[in-house]
C-alpha cells in the first residue's frame, strides 16, 4: 500500500514520555507497605514499565519481596519478586510487558512485602503514551 499525501499526520508528534521514579530506602524506609512514586497522572494515559534497576541492593534479615504496580487498576507489572533479584547493578524486566491504562488519579507504586528492608535503591524506568 501506497500513502498518499494527507494520509498521515504531515509531522510525527511524540505523545510518549520515558521517566524514571526510585525508590530509596535511605528516604522512604523500608518497611512492610506500599509506596506511592508518582503524583496522579491528571488525565487518563497509557503505561509501560520498561524495567528497574537496581542502584544499591535490598537487604533484609528475612525473604523481603518487592513489587510494583498501579493503584488504581492493581495491575502488577512486577509481581512479587525476592530481594535476590535485585543483585546491585541488576537490570529486571518487568512481567507486564504491555501498556496498561492508567486514571487520572492514579498512581504508580512500589511494594515491600513479607519483611522489612535495611537498604536498597531502585529505579524504575517507564514508558507513557498521553492522548
Amino acid at each position: 500500500m501506497v500513502l498518499k499525501a494527507g494520509t498521515l499526520s504531515p509531522t510525527f508528534g511524540s505523545n510518549t514520555e520515558i521517566f524514571e521514579t526510585t525508590y530509596d530506602f535511605s528516604a522512604d524506609t523500608g518497611a512492610v507497605a506500599t509506596y506511592v512514586m508518582t503524583a496522579g497522572a491528571g488525565a487518563a494515559c497509557m503505561v509501560k514499565l520498561l524495567g528497574v534497576k537496581t542502584e544499591v541492593a535490598p537487604l533484609s534479615a528475612g525473604a523481603a519481596t518487592i513489587s510494583v504496580g498501579t493503584s488504581a487498576s492493581g495491575t502488577a507489572f512486577l509481581t512479587t519478586e525476592g530481594k535476590a533479584s535485585f543483585a546491585l547493578g541488576a537490570l529486571v524486566p518487568p512481567d507486564v510487558t504491555t501498556f496498561v491504562k492508567l486514571a487520572a488519579d492514579a498512581t504508580l507504586d512500589i511494594a515491600v512485602g513479607t519483611a522489612v528492608l535495611t537498604a536498597g535503591k531502585l529505579i524504575c524506568v517507564w514508558e507513557v503514551l498521553k492522548f
